[in-house]
């Protein structure tokens, strides 16, 4: 024994010397070094090949960051400086991994190399010869350059060993990186490598994923080379061990995938199957998902239930057909795992370990093969007291069959397997018909360390996939947040097994808070290429959504140590610099491309003036060229950004050669178009204020840019908007405040502020927004121009950002907005002719429809007030306006009541934030670095507030100030489950369904009127007093709705004062709020626009109604006259 112990300290002492001294200090990155670390494979390989960079270069920026990565999690076991520049001096340049160096478990093979996997009795007897795979990777043209640490017995999800020492999560030092692939996935995570190499046979390369937050999909068994390397448990074959990669991006790992099947390594290894690379069409049928939200046997986390449930609904907001599912049982299929994986006693496995008094073992490790390794009597003595005293039967299950077998018993196991394998090919495939299963990775995000102690039975999410030789990916979705992923306190007597109560003692959201949480992907036998294809369908519509994983930069983060848990000054502090640079550095870009052009030429005036339908004319017949259009249109818009700061990105770089190569038989044929900062074009910053998503450009123009670019259009600009989308002011800041185009005193509105004021100035004719609350509508309102709000399905709206992705309570809607109502009409017909259900599977197949409203009397109802906030003097004057010339002009106009507005606001607003604001925030690096809006942090604060404190607060405003009004509000007021989100959609319908018996059979109106807003253009900052005050327009929102609005007129200080009479007789709170910020000589002059609404899917008639009140108003000469050019 004193002998052993001896062999073995001296043992893990060589190896710690000989990996000190191969880990020589390296000078500080370079600037190009950070370059080389941050390129995709893809572009390093065609670097390498140009001669743009050499292999050795290459090499020696990944030693550098591998080095500072070993500093921070001890990662490496192997370092092979030697070899690696050898193999870089002589890289094949013409392989598909022309001098990309790459990491390898400590388990595969490399000649004259030690693979000790943690066994002190292993360390110095290197391997003899490179295995197939090493060979391969050579022969591709790839650098092997450092190997990484794993458990000892490969059979644990923490990454310990005494030779080597313990590899700590690169997110936190607290917590394990995963196991047994776990120095891979912290090398990974850290930039230290960008693809990697590891080994699968219960999770093991798909748990270090999920903790450490990088890619992989496992194979099945046959697809990659895995003879000729080490392993703890060899000839184990009845859940098969696999060699599978691994990488810190997607895409890196579809790339690498492709290469290594490339080279055929059916042709290095007789174990990998003749199947090259097959490419895998998803988009040309429907994709159905089943998701397997737990296995029976321990619950998913708060925290990995939360991502698989982002998965969900990003895929079922993007219409992907996701259904829950209830496959042959996981927990059967975990017994025959359990049976066969230590069918041995663990024998093998323990084998070359000097002992278990002298080398440590990974604790969950020990208690497994103590409990197999019990007498034969005592282990059924125990197994009788789980089973009838403890009543816990899926433990007592395991119990059963945790015993060395002989081959007798053991076959019949194997049989099981294969029955149970084929119960599963026949659900998969007859009953459930999927493409894709979706699951967790692990129960858990990453695990304190010793943390194998409580959970090491908890690993059935990936065995069972291991156990059916199933193709599987592993990809991170977001990380822990200690407000979201608290486990309920009701939750936790409720554990229905000694195996789902054990690993959730180290669960603790607060320790965890900002550890990776992935999902995993899983396809049949043999599917990789379908498993990535499904992969890169998640990440995408995650990207679309601004809702992509964030990893760790590589090469940055060593700047910033990284912490877990309670923010600290340093992080702040970090976080405040890196959101003021974000900042600066967007605006330094825009100001770049703010280039100074000459005075506009009286051509360019006239240019200008026209109106689209004899601009797309012009285009069509020569007479104007499309990219002097898009110059003049630049020009104006670069003055109204100096007087308004309206524009985000300038597209001018890329709309000119759109403009050069423009479809002339297009209806948009050559005419320029602004987007609003939502809007995403491929390549182009959706970051809409957020500073944490400045530098992370779209990947895929949306479904509108590509309408758009096809019906001729030029999209050049984007326009500002307010962080969250939430506010009727535009700014944030990143881009700053947009101001009124006639007052630069008041908002231009919000959230599609900066288009209207672009719009209004003459710097664009035509512009697309959205509107889930008033957001096209006040604006137009606000700045004087034109918009319909369409209902949902009928405009494009797939492919753009968001603030609050997966929110259809009150859908979002894009929508046109106009400088002339003869434009919006126009544009309208355009885009429906273009067949935009072509483009955007949410549209609804509904053509253009010609309404022809002069063949009937028409019917318009007014109402005059939402019950909440009446419409200031000005406001009301402008419907008043509308209503005497509709009946000068023998209209049947009426006053209406409808079903009570108030109610309609009381169940959006239940809705539109009943996760709290936590979506919409979430982007935020902090609210005391990030401005929010003055209205929407009062918003935001009395939601959080502690429920018995919003209880007292309430009961104060009902029964003391005697507001009913506002107590209402604030009854739903808070962050709800989904049942009673549910019961308010529920509400919400219902409610819709009286306002349609209304309109059809009460009231019998072909349009109600009323205002787009109680005031016009408030002050800037005006929100902190008017934030609830949005009735006018949320309600059709709500309603979901056409509505358009159109400017009337103007503020007069002298007719549209307030009496002195009325000041001391608001109705509630909402309606004195908002009334502090009207003051009609501060507001003289700014425009006052008129609401014009028709049922769902109604666009046509509301422009119809639309035109027909212009051309009263201009035949009466009071027709409004916006800003000239």
């Amino acid at each position: 024994m004193l002998f052993a112990w001896i062999s073995h300290r001296r043992a893990c002492y060589a190896k710690q010397e000989e990996r000190r001294h191969n880990l020589t200090p390296l000078p500080p990155l370079t600037d190009e070094e950070r370059t080389t670390l941050n390129l995709p494979i893809a572009k390093l390989v065609q670097q390498i090949k140009d001669g743009e960079s050499h292999p050795t270069d290459t090499l020696n920026a990944y030693f550098k960051q591998a080095f500072k990565a070993h500093e921070k999690t001890n990662c490496l076991t192997e370092i092979l400086t030697k070899q690696a520049y050898e193999w870089a001096q002589s890289v094949n340049t013409e392989g598909p991994l022309a001098g990309v160096p790459i990491s390898l478990k400590d388990t595969i093979a490399i000649a004259g190399v030690d693979a000790c996997l943690g066994y002190s009795s292993w360390v110095g007897h290197p391997v003899e010869s490179d295995s197939p795979l090493v060979r391969l990777l050579h022969d591709a043209g790839a650098i092997p350059f450092v190997k990484t640490n794993v458990p000892i017995t490969l059979f644990s999800f923490e990454s310990y060993n005494d030779v080597f020492g313990r590899t700590t999560n690169p997110h936190s030092a607290a917590h394990s990186a995963g196991g047994s692939t776990g120095g891979e996935a912290a090398l990974l995570a850290l930039g230290g490598s960008r693809v990697g190499i590891g080994t699968d046979v219960a999770g093991s390369v798909r748990v270090p994923a999920h903790y450490s937050g990088v890619y992989t999909v496992k194979s099945s068994m046959g697809r990659f080379p895995i003879s000729g390397n080490r392993t703890s448990i060899r000839g184990q074959e009845a859940v098969p061990a696999v060699c599978s990669p691994m990488a810190r991006t997607l895409e890196d790992l579809e790339y690498f995938w492709k290469a290594v099947m490339g080279m055929r390594p059916w042709v290095y290894d007789h174990s990998v199957h003749n199947m090259p690379w097959r490419t895998v069409e998803l988009s040309e049928r429907p994709i159905r998902w089943g998701v397997m939200w737990e296995d029976g046997i321990v619950k998913p986390s708060p925290a990995c239930e939360r991502a698989l449930r982002m998965v969900v609904d990003v895929l079922k907001t993007n219409g992907h057909e996701v259904v829950d599912v209830s496959p042959p049982s996981p927990y059967e299929g975990f017994k025959i795992g359990s049976a066969l994986i230590l069918a041995d006693g663990g024998v093998g496995a323990t084998a070359p370990m000097r002992g278990s008094l002298i080398e440590t073992n990974d604790a969950g490790v020990r208690q497994a093969l103590g409990m197999i390794r019990l007498p034969s009597f005592l282990r059924y003595i125990y197994t009788l007291w789980v089973r009838y005293i403890k009543r816990e039967e899926t433990y007592a299950g395991l119990l059963d069959v945790w015993h060395p077998k002989s081959v007798a018993e053991y076959w019949p196991w194997v049989g099981r397997r294969d029955t149970y394998r084929a119960r599963w090919f026949e659900w998969w495939n007859k009953e459930a018909k999927l493409d894709f299963l979706l699951t967790v990775p692990n129960a858990l995000p990453a695990v304190p360390h010793n943390g194998m102690k409580n959970g090491f039975t908890s690993c059935n999410y990936t065995f069972l996939f291991s156990i059916l030789d199933y193709s599987a990916g592993v990809l991170p979705i977001t990380k822990v947040d200690k407000s979201l992923d608290n486990v309920p306190l009701g939750g936790r007597p409720t554990y229905r097994n000694i195996i789902e109560c054990a690993p959730y003692k180290d669960y603790d959201p607060v320790a965890m808070h900002g550890l990776p949480v992935g999902v995993q992907v899983v396809g049949q036998r043999l599917e990789e290429e379908k498993v990535l294809e499904g992969m890169k369908i998640i990440e995408g519509l995650l990207a679309q959504s601004g809702r992509k994983y964030d990893a760790i930069p590589a090469a940055s983060w060593a700047y910033n140590k990284l912490t877990v848990g309670h923010g600290t000054q340093h992080e702040m502090l970090f976080a405040w610099f890196s959101h003021h640079r974000a900042c600066n550095a967007k605006q330094e870009e825009r100001k770049r491309h703010l280039t100074p052009l000459p005075p506009l030429t009286q051509e360019e005036r006239v240019i200008l003036n026209l109106p689209v339908s004899t601009l797309v004319q012009r285009i069509r017949n020569g007479d104007n060229q499309a990219t002097d259009v898009l110059k003049t249109y630049y020009k104006q818009a670069y003055k109204a950004h100096e007087k308004t700061n309206c524009l985000t990105e300038i597209l001018i770089a890329k709309a000119i050669p759109w403009a050069e190569n423009v479809n002339k038989k297009g209806p948009l044929a050559g005419v320029p178009v602004s987007l609003k900062d939502t809007v995403g074009i491929e390549g182009v910053d959706s970051c809409i204020g957020y500073s944490s998503w400045v530098g992370k450009p779209m990947e895929a123009d949306s479904a509108i840019v590509r309408l758009l670019r096809d019906a001729g259009a030029v999209p050049f600009v984007k326009t500002n908007i307010p962080v969250t989308l939430l506010s009727f002011e535009s700014y944030n800041d990143v881009f700053g405040r947009t101001t009124n185009p006639h007052s630069s005193k008041h908002s231009a509105g919000g959230s599609t502020g900066g288009e209207a004021a672009l719009l209004a100035m003459g710097g664009s004719r035509i512009g697309i927004g959205t509107d889930v609350a008033g957001s096209v509508r006040v604006p137009a309102h606000y700045s004087g121009i034109y918009t319909v709000k369409a209902s949902t399905g009928r405009f494009p709206r797939m492919g753009n950002n968001t603030s609050m992705p997966g929110q259809e309570g009150v859908a979002a809607v894009y929508s046109p907005m106009a400088r002339t109502l003869e434009d919006l009409d126009y544009f309208w017909k355009a885009i429906m002719n273009m067949g935009p259900w072509l483009y955007d599977h949410s549209v609804h197949n509904i053509p253009w429809r010609i309404v022809d409203l002069s063949q009937r009397p028409i019917r318009w109802g007014v109402m005059w007030d939402d019950g909440m906030v009446k419409p200031s003097p000005a406001c009301e004057r402008a419907l008043r306006t509308v209503v005497e010339i509709l009946k000068a002009n023998g209209h049947e106009v009426i006053d209406v009541s409808p079903p009570s507005p108030y109610e309609g606001f009381k169940i959006g607003s239940a809705l539109i934030l009943a996760d709290g604001g936590v979506t919409a925030t979430a982007p935020m690096r902090s609210t005391l670095i990030e401005t929010n809006d003055s209205g929407m942090i009062q918003a935001l604060n009395m939601m959080r507030l502690p429920s018995i404190l919003r209880y007292i607060y309430t009961l104060w405003v009902r029964y003391i100030k005697r507001d009913e009004v506002y107590a209402g509000l604030l009854d739903v007021w808070h962050s709800k489950n989904v049942a009673e989100y549910w019961s308010w959609v529920a509400r919400r319908e219902a409610y819709r369904a009286r306002w349609f018996e209304w309109w059809n059979k009460e009231a019998k109106v072909d349009f109600v009127l009323t205002v787009p807003n109680a005031l016009p253009a408030v002050p800037h900052d005006g929100m902190r007093n008017g934030f609830t005050s949005c009735g006018y327009t949320f309600l059709f929102n709500i309603l979901d709705y056409s509505a358009g609005v159109l400017p009337i007129t103007k503020v007069d200080q002298s007719l549209d004062k307030i009496p002195l009479d009325a000041r001391q007789m608001y109705r509630n709170t909402i309606e004195k709020g908002a009334y502090k910020d009207y003051n009609a000589s501060a507001m003289h002059g700014l425009p006052v626009g008129v609401q014009v609404v028709g049922q769902r899917l109604e666009e046509e008639k509301v422009l119809e109604g639309m035109k027909i009140i212009e051309g009263l108003l201009e035949k009466a000469g009071m027709k409004y006259e916006g800003i000239a050019v």
